[in-house]
């Protein structure tokens, strides 16, 4: 107890250090503008990362992540309010003799008034739905394909609102040995300042629905749906020179397993997250405590998990666990679209119980990561 206190104040203390990580290199913008009318362009997105995760725990084993991927795609505006972007997704594992995927790349999105989008075919998935990582883990840019399904979007001064379901898994009608999978979620956050207010305050609502079912299947296996909600609070204070923002985060975050037949250890669990950090022009620092009792998400970060993902150690539970995270981003701006990033992270597993009794225990990765996001004008079509 006296551990975790210290722990606490420890991070409070230094609010004027820490950072949260910016995750805008790994995002792609969603707005048409209305001056893009009957133009065509060449969109070419690239992510490269190098992330050697340096894990000893039950939970997760550690391994390294060690690949690219790409985007090609044409994109057209129809109209001043339409866009159409067609193209194919590639992925390469260093150190395999092979592409890993390849998959088509369509879109259609349409916004009928200022602020609202309608998406069809590949959303804006991933980072973009700005989930916290213990709800969403960090590597799944890499290790998942590009989401696909529904998406609405609304964005003003005031709120932002992200409904989407990315369909991870169809289910044809003769396909009968699969389950069906699909992950649909709701990403909210109400501005309580104006935008151009150096102090902000925003109230995030999120949930998360993870579903694996199926009406024909002929697998024995019940239908399962687990949801994560997120609730919160976060504040940031603007600067101008070197230090850009220090700000703090405090979620609250939930776990429910709405199945009818229950498949996991736990039916219910919860967590709380408070946060700090600091944004300059070149580093990020961040810090955050992490306390939660049965806890599970399914496409979250597996070290703030109260269940093993370990073969070797499968059916273990840790219902309680207690943890204190810290961050390290060295990043740079080299040109238009085009980005250079350094992090560390280090996972401080405070009450032992995922590695031994009374054991405090830590964990921690490094990474590097190029990313180059741009778009090409080609041509004009018509007037």
């Amino acid at each position: 107890m006296k551990k975790s206190l210290l722990l606490i104040i420890f991070t409070v203390s230094i609010s004027s250090l820490f950072a949260q990580l910016d995750q805008a290199a790994f995002t792609e913008s969603h707005i048409i503008n209305r001056a893009d009318s009957n133009k065509l362009f060449l969109s070419v997105i690239n992510q490269n990362i190098v992330k050697n995760n340096e894990y000893f725990n039950h939970i997760i084993p550690g391994y390294t992540l060690l690949g690219s991927q790409a985007n090609f795609r044409l994109k057209y505006y129809p109209t001043k309010n339409t866009m159409v972007k067609g193209g194919v997704h590639l992925q390469y594992y260093y150190g395999m003799d092979k592409i890993e995927r390849v998959m088509p790349l369509i879109t259609f999105s349409y916004t009928p008034v200022k602020g609202m989008y309608f998406v069809l075919g590949n959303i804006y998935g991933g980072f973009f739905h700005n989930y916290p990582e213990p709800v969403y883990k960090f590597e799944r840019f890499m290790e998942d394909p590009p989401e696909t399904g529904f998406q609405f979007l609304y964005n003003n001064r005031w709120f932002h609102f992200d409904f989407f379901v990315n369909w991870r898994y169809f289910l044809l009608p003769d396909d009968l040995n699969h389950k069906e999978k699909f992950t649909a979620g709701i990403s909210s956050y109400l501005n309580l300042f104006k935008p151009e207010s150096r102090l902000q305050i925003q109230i995030p609502v999120q949930f998360l629905y993870n579903h694996k079912g199926g009406q024909y299947d002929t697998l024995d296996i019940p239908l399962e749906t687990l949801q994560n909600t997120v609730l919160g609070i976060k504040m940031s204070y603007a600067f101008q020179g070197f230090i850009k923002t220090v700000g703090a985060n405090f979620h609250y975050i939930t776990y429910k397993d709405g199945s009818g037949e229950k498949l996991q250890p736990f039916e219910n669990g919860h967590g709380i997250m408070p946060e700090i950090y600091l944004k300059s022009k070149f580093v990020n620092l961040h810090a955050g405590y992490w306390k939660s009792y049965q806890f599970i998400a399914p496409i979250g970060e597996p070290l703030f998990s109260s269940v093993s993902y370990r073969p070797e150690y499968e059916g273990d539970v840790f219902p309680e666990r207690e943890m204190f995270y810290y961050k390290l981003d060295i990043h740079k701006k080299i040109s238009q679209g085009l980005f250079f990033g350094v992090r560390y992270e280090g996972y401080l597993d405070i009450l032992g119980n995922i590695v031994g009794p009374d054991d405090g225990h830590h964990d921690f990765s490094y990474s590097i990561f190029i990313n180059f996001n741009r778009d090409f004008f080609l041509l004009k079509t018509g007037k």
